[in-house]
């Protein structure tokens, strides 16, 4: 009898992880989000992206057991790389970045790459992409292309294959 609650257990938890990464959702707090990614760029010393500005590209990827966030920032050609260190406050509810740091210069050819490969990540602006998996990593996109703003969070995404983990590994593995 235990054995065989165990083999329900894990039937019900992979009918759990396959019925929650069937499709993009939609965002569920883009003002969270959007507060996030704000707190981001000023601790990055970044301007607020707008619709009448240049081309841009913001990923930031989040390696949550680590408290980690690694930046990437596309546009005149580079790229810049921004490293820091967060947590979420419980008592505020507020994402806290600490320790920012960032370079640039980094190789001209993955930048091109990134522009190159932006459309069909753009195409899923204002959706999640999760994969189900705890723990992790994930990653925040958010950019400027053709005077359109867009963001797109993902979760996981080499983990499973809704639509849109293919585009976005591609993508994301230009810079990673």
């Amino acid at each position: 009898m235990y054995s065989y609650r165990n083999a329900l257990l894990v039937l019900l938890l992979l009918t759990i992880n396959v019925a929650s990464a069937q499709e993009p959702n939609d965002i569920r707090d883009l003002g969270r989000l959007r507060l996030q990614l704000s707190l981001l760029a000023n601790a990055a010393h970044l301007h607020p992206l707008s619709e009448s500005g240049a081309d841009e590209i913001r990923i930031w990827f989040d390696n949550y057991m680590a408290g980690q966030t690694t930046g990437y920032i596309v546009r005149d050609g580079h790229i810049g790389r921004c490293k820091a260190r967060f947590y979420y406050n419980n008592g505020t509810s507020q994402y806290e970045v600490r320790d920012m740091s960032c370079v640039g210069g980094l190789a001209r050819r993955r930048a091109a790459d990134a522009f190159d490969l932006v459309d069909s990540v753009r195409t899923f602006n204002g959706k999640s992409i999760a994969c189900g998996v705890l723990d992790g990593w994930g990653a925040l996109i958010e950019g400027v292309r053709s005077g359109h703003m867009f963001i797109v969070e993902a979760d996981n995404p080499d983990q499973c294959n809704i639509p849109g983990t293919k585009e976005l590994n591609a993508f994301l593995g230009v810079l990673k």
